[in-house]
C-alpha cells in the first residue's frame, strides 16, 4: 500500500472511529441516566384503567424551554418491570373526560411557555426520570392573577429509557388528576389544561401553598417519625387544637383511598403537602397513584403459609425507602395467607402506616380529657393483621367526633 493510499486509509478508519465513539457516548449516557432513574424512586408500575387516544397535531419540546409543532409517533415504553407498546401509552388518558375546570388549550400552554423566564424554574427535566416544573402566573378566566405549576416531558431519543419514564409518568398523572377529580376527591391539584402530544406533554395546574410534610429527601427516619410535621405544628399558637385538628385532617384525607380502592406507591414526605391555615392535606405527584379495583395487588393466589405469598418490590420497597419504614410492622407486605388464598395489600395497608407515621408521633400532645378516645384510634389503624385493622372511614368519623367535642368545650 504506498504512502497516500495508507494515509487515507488511517483518514477514513479515525472519522469512522470518532462518529462511533460520539454515539457510543450517547448511547452509553442515556444508560447512565436509566440506570439512574430507575434506582431513583419509582416502581415502573401503571395502572392499565385509562382509555382515550392523545391529540397529535403538535410535538411539545421542553428542554428550551420551547414549544415546536409536529407529528410523531408514540414511543414503545418500557420501565422497570413493563413494557409498552404505542396503543398501551396511548391509552393513559382519557380525553373524553376532562374535567370541567380545563380551560387552557395547546395554544394556551403553549403561550404560557413562551413567557416563562429563568426564575420560573422549579426542576428541569433530568435524568432521574424527574418531570420539568415550573411556577408562574397566569390570567384566569375572570382576568384575575392565578399562580399555576406547569409541568412538562418529553422524549427525544426513544431509545432512552429515562425520558421515556419520565414522559409515560406525566401521561400517568394527567390521566390520575382527571379520574380524581371525576370523583370529587377533596385534595388534588386543579388541572386547569393540557397538552398532549406523541413525544411531549405539558399540563398546568393549581398551586398548592403548602409546604411538604417533610424536607430533604422525604425518605429519612426522620421524615418516617414525623419530625418536621410535629415540629410545625407545636411550634405554632394552640398546638393542642392544631394537632386535634391534623388527627381529623389526615383520618379524612386517607379514607378516600379506601373508599374509592385507591393505592399511592410512592408514599414520600415531599408528594405530600400541608396547607398552614386550613391543615389540609395535598398530593402535590399524583404519578404513582394505582386504581386496584376490587383486586388487591399480590392477591388471589393459592397458599398454604404466609411465605407462598409475593411480597411488594422494587424501588419504593427496600429498606431505604419511606414505604419499608412506616410500613414495617404491616404483616400483609411479609405476605399474608389467609383461608388458603394471599391476601395481598390495598389501601387499607395506607390506614396502617399513616396511623404509625401521622397518627402517633402525636400522643404525647392530645388533651387528657380526649387520650382514651385517641388512644383507640390510634391503635385500631396502626393494627399489624389487616383483618383486625379498622377502617379510615371509622377513624375519619371518632376523629371528627372528638374534634368537634373539644371545640364545643373548649
Amino acid at each position: 500500500m504506498g504512502c497516500r493510499s495508507l494515509k487515507e486509509f488511517v483518514l477514513w478508519v479515525t472519522c469512522f472511529f470518532l462518529i462511533g465513539l460520539i454515539f457510543w457516548n450517547q448511547d452509553s449516557d442515556c444508560k447512565s441516566d436509566n440506570k439512574r432513574s430507575l434506582v431513583a424512586s419509582k416502581s415502573g408500575r401503571i395502572s392499565p384503567n385509562y382509555e382515550g387516544k392523545p391529540d397529535t397535531k403538535s410535538t411539545f419540546d421542553a428542554h428550551n424551554p420551547k414549544l415546536s409543532l409536529g407529528e410523531g409517533e408514540a414511543p414503545n415504553v418500557r420501565t422497570e418491570s413493563v413494557s409498552f407498546k404505542k396503543s398501551e401509552v396511548n391509552s393513559l388518558i382519557d380525553f373524553s373526560k376532562k374535567t370541567p375546570n380545563e380551560w387552557l388549550d395547546c395554544d394556551d400552554i403553549k403561550q404560557i411557555v413562551s413567557n416563562l423566564d429563568e426564575k420560573a424554574e422549579v426542576r428541569k427535566e433530568n435524568a432521574e426520570g424527574n418531570k420539568g416544573i415550573y411556577l408562574t402566573s397566569i390570567r384566569s378566566k375572570r382576568g384575575d392573577s392565578l399562580k399555576v405549576v406547569l409541568k412538562m416531558a418529553t422524549v427525544k431519543n426513544i431509545s432512552c429509557e429515562s425520558e421515556l419514564y419520565r414522559y409515560t409518568s406525566a401521561l400517568r398523572e394527567l390521566a390520575n388528576l382527571r379520574k380524581l377529580r371525576h370523583r370529587g376527591w377533596k385534595g388534588i391539584p386543579e388541572l386547569y389544561g393540557a397538552c398532549v402530544r406523541a413525544r411531549g406533554i405539558t399540563y398546568v395546574v393549581s398551586h398548592v401553598p403548602g409546604r411538604p410534610f417533610c424536607q430533604g429527601s422525604g425518605v429519612d427516619q426522620g421524615c418516617a417519625m414525623a419530625h418536621d410535621v410535629k415540629s410545625y405544628l407545636t411550634g405554632r399558637e394552640n398546638p393542642e387544637l392544631l394537632v386535634m385538628t391534623w388527627i381529623t385532617k389526615v383520618t379524612c384525607f386517607f379514607k378516600q383511598f379506601e373508599e374509592d380502592q385507591v393505592f399511592m406507591e410512592d408514599i414520600a414526605g415531599t408528594n405530600l403537602f400541608l396547607v398552614p391555615d386550613s391543615l389540609d392535606i395535598y398530593v402535590v405527584d399524583a404519578d404513582s397513584i394505582l386504581f386496584y379495583g376490587d383486586v388487591p395487588f399480590l392477591s388471589r393466589s393459592s397458599c398454604r403459609l404466609d411465605e407462598d405469598c409475593s411480597r411488594p418490590s422494587g424501588n419504593l420497597w427496600r429498606s431505604s425507602a419511606l414505604n419499608h419504614k412506616i410500613y414495617y410492622t404491616c404483616k400483609e407486605i411479609m405476605g399474608y395467607c389467609q383461608n388458603n388464598t394471599c391476601r395481598g395489600y390495598d389501601a387499607s395497608l395506607h390506614t396502617c402506616g399513616v396511623g404509625r407515621w401521622l397518627i402517633a408521633p402525636f400522643r404525647n400532645i392530645i388533651p387528657d380529657r380526649y387520650y382514651n378516645e385517641f388512644k383507640k384510634i390510634m391503635h385500631c389503624t396502626m393494627e399489624e393483621d389487616p383483618v383486625n385493622r379498622c377502617r379510615m372511614a371509622d377513624a375519619c368519623e371518632r376523629s371528627d367526633k372528638m374534634l368537634q367535642d373539644y371545640l364545643k368545650y373548649k
